[in-house]
């Protein structure tokens, strides 16, 4: 319910922004959508502090437009 009450909010936020469904940026907590960014360093800096605060987690960026997935490693790099 959480999940779908979050993407609900972003779906509203990312439509009032002028954004399309194929552009931007996803940071999945565990496979679960957590938040979106709109440029590549924005979503990068983000998924560092996620990662930074929750070492145990899995933290990926989603691209949108090509729908690759990049994993967050504890060290800031992706993998």
């Amino acid at each position: 319910m959480v999940a779908q009450i979050a993407a609900a909010e972003q779906e509203g936020s990312i439509k009032a922004a002028g954004m399309r469904d194929n552009e931007g940026y996803d940071i999945l907590h565990n496979g679960v959508p957590r938040t979106f960014r709109d440029t590549r360093a924005t979503v990068y800096e983000a998924a560092r502090y996620a990662k930074s605060k929750a070492k145990g987690d899995i933290i990926e960026i989603v691209d949108r437009s090509t729908g690759t997935k990049l994993v967050m490693l504890e060290d800031g790099r992706t993998g």
